[in-house]
């Protein structure tokens, strides 16, 4: 009876040792964050504000998801939920190294801590108890790994890494997700207690958290690639009927097709492609507004 207990408990030893090594992405569409700020001296009402991430673009041949700023006002401007959203801007572009189990970011605009319009790394998953983060885990900076956990936030075991400064400044940063402060964290010092209120994928998934708007939540185009890989044919589907502007190229950055597009549904003939990634954008009033890769196997 003791050695089945004990073989039992090794077999699950084993699966969640191999449930802990499947990283999770962070860089997913359609996430979105909801982020309450607090002034740390009690004298001003709660602030949100919150991310979205939506949409991809190349920088410097890499593909990053697009990082949106949204704009959230209660009754009173302060306040508690709900909360109502009053548009949004482009703040950056993330993506994910899933090898490495990092995530690096780019921020558009001036800020206080991390580069600004450059790449720099965001987060680091793969850092082992009693490391120490390097400076270029800028929202950070020198902090010492002091727990390891898994943890369900937001609906899903996750790894938790603590990192502490000293014994009351500490950080604790969730895989994919980013942080209990947020997606980017305490980019200002005007922020000082930023927390992530609610994390959730989906474009309804927010509920009565936002009950009105001045304007509805930006939509994006939806494109399906089948097969992928491909040898032959490849057909594409479009989730509306526009004119659209495709243009397939290949991992070079070299245009190898680019087609007016009117329809849902079209069929592409890749049997003369070589072998190989490529990317396939979506054009629409001088715009990109999908971006997706495919394989020719």
């Amino acid at each position: 009876m003791k050695k089945l207990i004990l073989a039992f408990m090794l077999l699950c030893g084993v699966y969640l040792q191999g449930k802990a090594q499947d990283y999770i992405p962070l860089a997913v569409e359609d996430a979105y964050y909801v982020i309450r700020g607090t002034d740390p001296e009690g004298y001003l009402p709660d602030g949100y504000h919150g991310h979205r991430i939506k949409g991809d673009t190349i920088i410097n041949g890499k593909i990053y998801k697009k990082v949106y700023y949204q704009y959230y006002t209660t009754e009173n401007g302060w306040g508690y939920p709900p909360l109502t959203y009053t548009g949004e801007s482009l703040r950056g572009v993330v993506r994910d190294d899933i090898e490495e189990r990092k995530v690096y970011a780019i921020i558009f605009g001036v800020n206080g801590v991390c580069p600004s319009n450059e790449e720099y790394l965001l987060f680091n998953y793969n850092l082992q108890l009693n490391d120490t983060s390097d400076n270029s885990l800028c929202n950070y900076g020198y902090y010492t790994v002091t727990e390891i956990n898994y943890f369900e936030i937001f609906g899903t075991i996750r790894k938790v890494i603590k990192l502490n400064q000293w014994d009351y400044n500490y950080a604790l940063i969730y895989e994919g997700i980013g942080s209990y402060n947020g997606l980017f964290g305490d980019l200002t010092c005007f922020e000082p207690y930023s927390i992530l209120y609610k994390y959730c994928i989906g474009e309804d998934c927010l509920g009565d958290l936002i009950v009105s708007s001045t304007e509805k939540l930006p939509m994006k185009l939806k494109i399906e690639i089948n097969p992928n890989p491909a040898t032959d044919l490849l057909d594409i589907e479009f989730s509306e009927k526009s004119n659209y502007t495709m243009i397939i190229n290949n991992i070079l950055g070299e245009t190898i097709i680019e087609k007016q597009v009117s329809t849902s549904h079209e069929t592409i003939n890749i049997s003369n492609f070589e072998k190989g990634i490529y990317i396939l954008q979506v054009i629409q009033n001088n715009k990109q507004i999908s971006i997706q890769k495919f394989i020719k196997q």
